[in-house]
């Protein structure tokens, strides 16, 4: 796995991992701009962004923080009839103090994937208050920058049953 400041270990992010548990997820900011009004007609599309994670170092462990952008198009057509716009706080607890490195890869991987699904929630009620249908955003899915290889198991040698051979 590649880190800033060098590499860590699986064995390493993967015993981090194992000891931490995600507490609470809370709204720390939003922002919602409508320019189009109720009952909106034509074609949505939907972009997003997610926004680099931060973190602080709480007693019990830390609190992650992450923000989420999206913008509805009206027929494909800016400027965007919708934006929505978010900053979630994550509190995790942990026995180990985290360090940057290890936050690097957990704020780029974990926090969004733990975080996207309250995102997805505030989006969906937020555009049904405007008066619209509400809109579901897509699945957060993160893509490896080169697919892995998992050797496939070596065949198990079967034993044959015995044969007895008859003479004639």
């Amino acid at each position: 796995m590649s880190e800033v400041g060098g590499e860590i270990s699986q064995t390493e992010y993967s015993e981090f991992i194992s000891q931490i548990d995600l507490q609470a997820v809370w709204l720390k900011d939003e922002a919602v701009s409508n320019r189009i009004g109720p009952r909106p007609g034509g074609h949505f599309t939907t972009n997003f962004r997610v926004l680099e994670a931060t973190y602080e170092e709480t007693n019990e462990g830390f609190r992650a923080f992450i923000g989420f952008e999206a913008e509805f198009l009206v027929d494909d057509q800016p400027p965007p009839g919708a934006e929505i716009s978010a900053l979630l706080a994550l509190d995790y607890t942990s026995t180990a103090k985290i360090s940057p490195r290890i936050f690097a890869l957990f704020g780029e991987n974990n926090v969004p994937v733990n975080a996207w699904p309250y995102f997805r929630a505030l989006a969906g009620e937020l555009t049904a208050r405007m008066g619209w249908t509400p809109f579901t955003l897509p699945v957060f899915k993160i893509l490896l920058e080169a697919p892995r290889e998992v050797p496939e198991p070596a065949p198990t040698p079967r034993k044959r049953a015995a044969r007895s051979q008859r003479g004639t």
